[in-house]
């Protein structure tokens, strides 16, 4: 499920469909890394300059199909930001949803 994605020239670390407490990460240039994790629901994260408790973009599935969904989406917000972001100093963002 996860494979069949096209990643628009992220660099995928690691791929695994089975649900497990890391099921995805897919570094794209600027700092920007998707990350999908599974703890009872699927968790879908875009982090951008290293900020996991600040994630760029979040979202909570319980479904397979919704969290297959929600990735794709993910991945052309992620692929976009990493086309226009430059290095950031400064406050924070507002996580927005996928």
């Amino acid at each position: 499920m996860l494979k069949d994605i096209d990643y628009m020239g992220g660099d995928v670390h690691w791929c695994c469909d089975a649900p497990d407490e890391d099921m995805l990460c897919v570094v794209y240039p600027n700092e920007i890394v998707l990350y999908v994790s599974f703890t009872n629901k699927f968790i879908i994260e875009v982090i951008k300059c290293g900020e996991f408790g600040v994630p760029f973009a979040y979202s909570v599935t319980e479904s397979r199909e919704e969290m297959y969904e929600t990735v794709k989406r993910a991945v052309r917000l992620a692929a976009e930001e990493s086309g226009r972001s430059r290095a950031y100093n400064g406050g924070l963002w507002k996580t927005r949803d996928i």
